[in-house]
């Protein structure tokens, strides 16, 4: 009897393969795991020709979502995205500028929405100044907006003495 079986990945599998490799698996691992998940396709003439009807879509899509990742970079690409907060004398700043606030900003200002998981900043901003986020929304599509933290003016604040 033997031990391993040949499949075709539908989908990406961390360690594995990536959709449309053709790997040689343990029989468990296909049965107990693959398969159950729609993962894999065993290797044969039928199934061959159903993964070339799932790639042609697998490609469209791809290739939508570059488009949607290019558009958004030419919108974006090299914006300031400014804030303005209180802060200390010394440029420290009584709350901080997260992702969260980023990702709103864009929504309101550009009306497009973006997930955390695209933007790339280190933590959550505390002084003021001007700081660099890479956006990350495709393989191929890289590009850098730019956060600006001001300092808010005490008329600005709706403070009342």
């Amino acid at each position: 009897m033997t031990t391993t079986i040949d499949v075709i990945l539908i989908k990406d599998i961390h360690g594995l393969g990536k959709f449309g490799d053709k790997k040689t698996v343990r029989l468990g691992f296909a049965r107990n795991f693959l398969l159950p998940q729609a993962k894999a396709l065993l290797v044969s003439p039928a199934n061959l020709y159903l993964f070339e009807s799932l790639r042609k879509k697998e490609d469209k899509r791809k290739a939508q979502l570059f488009a949607d990742a290019e558009a958004t970079r030419k919108i974006l690409d090299g914006k300031e995205v400014i804030f303005k907060s209180k802060a200390q004398e010394k440029g420290h700043l009584y709350g901080s500028v997260t992702l969260g606030d980023v990702i709103d900003y864009i929504k309101k200002e550009f009306n497009i929405t973006l997930q955390k998981k695209y933007l790339k900043m280190s933590d959550h901003i505390k002084d003021l100044g001007e700081y660099d986020i890479n956006v990350v929304l495709h393989e191929n599509v890289e590009f850098q907006i730019k956060l600006i933290v001001e300092a808010v003016e005490e008329k600005e604040s709706g403070k009342k003495k």
